[in-house]
């Protein structure tokens, strides 16, 4: 596009444009519109015609080429190994086979997540051993630094300054140090054990969350259980509410509700008894039995003729059928 480009040269170029195009039908002859009109009607009834007739043609054409059949419709067809056919629309493999793959990389993402949560905790597991060994070492050393300074300060008091000095310059000077040393020890491990407080308060707070999370999805009513478990296991086991709110794992909360859906159906049993016993009780049903005298004279006769007969009216009279 030229630098110089305008709207007057725009203008401009319509204009050179309009002025190079034909006369119009007005400047142009009388006998040469009445015979192009009359050319143009010829051409008009020629090419309707001609698209008449090609119409026909791609008409018959179309009918005589078979419609292509789609995806949807077409049968994949196969046979297993022990002679097994089967027959699947094309549109169902498809299916299947979007499925499988959802369902594939839904498994693979778990297992992935699996894995770095297990090598999380491992990582975390390993962290807290070592912390702990550390600070189990630095327990040891504080109570070392103590049992030196205690030392000392006897030792100290055993020494004359005015006689010996040297040696209680000496001796304070080694108080001064485990004194020192004691104390630096007690700070990191002041340090340590609110850094540790402060890891768990936060681990648990996240296992209580995850625990939050999965019961909930199984039970809609969640919040309203969880009160019913504190005040079952406050009440019922002895808990008191600081061991609770340590808990992180939701098997230990689904025994609960197991505990108390147990003593409420224990609680409701004698209700249930006593309305049992109050109801109306139905009249036991009344069987006829046969007089002894018959079923002799039944056996007698079947003994004395035994017949078909005789044997179905013997059992009958027994009541064995």
């Amino acid at each position: 596009m030229p630098e110089d480009f305008t709207l007057e040269s725009l203008a401009q170029a319509v204009e050179s444009q309009m002025s190079d195009e034909p006369e119009t039908e007005e400047d142009q002859p009388a006998g040469e519109s009445e015979a192009e009109e009359g050319g143009g009607e010829a051409q008009e009834q020629e090419a309707t015609e001609n698209e008449g007739a090609e119409s026909e043609e791609s008409e018959e054409g179309e009918g005589d080429q078979p419609e292509e059949e789609s995806p949807q419709d077409r049968v994949v067809k196969w046979k297993t190994a022990d002679g097994t056919e089967y027959e699947v629309p094309e549109s169902e493999l498809q299916k299947g086979y979007m499925r499988e793959q959802d369902y594939r990389q839904k498994t693979q993402g778990l297992a992935r997540e699996r894995e770095q949560a297990e090598s999380e905790i491992q990582t975390r597991a390993q962290q807290q051993v070592a912390a702990l060994n550390l600070y189990g070492e630095k327990i040891g050393e504080l109570h070392m630094a103590r049992a030196a300074v205690a030392h000392l300060e006897s030792a100290l008091k055993q020494i004359n300054r005015e006689d010996d000095p040297s040696r209680y310059a000496l001796v304070q000077s080694d108080l001064s140090t485990a004194r020192q040393t004691a104390q630096d020890l007690t700070e990191r491990l002041g340090k340590a054990t609110q850094l540790m407080q402060s890891q768990e308060a936060e681990r648990i707070a996240k296992g209580q969350q995850e625990a939050a999370r999965v019961l909930s999805a199984e039970m809609p009513d969640f919040p309203n259980r969880l009160k019913a478990w504190n005040k079952h296991a406050t009440e019922t086991y002895g808990f008191n509410p600081e061991e609770l709110s340590r808990v992180t794992d939701p098997r230990v909360f689904r025994m609960l509700d197991d505990a108390v859906k147990y003593r409420d159906l224990q609680n409701r049993k004698p209700e249930a008894v006593k309305k049992a016993a109050a109801a109306p009780q139905k009249p036991a049903k009344q069987t006829r039995s046969t007089p002894p005298s018959t079923i002799e004279t039944v056996k007698k006769r079947f003994n004395a003729k035994p017949t078909v007969d005789g044997l179905a009216q013997m059992l009958m009279a027994t009541g064995k059928v």
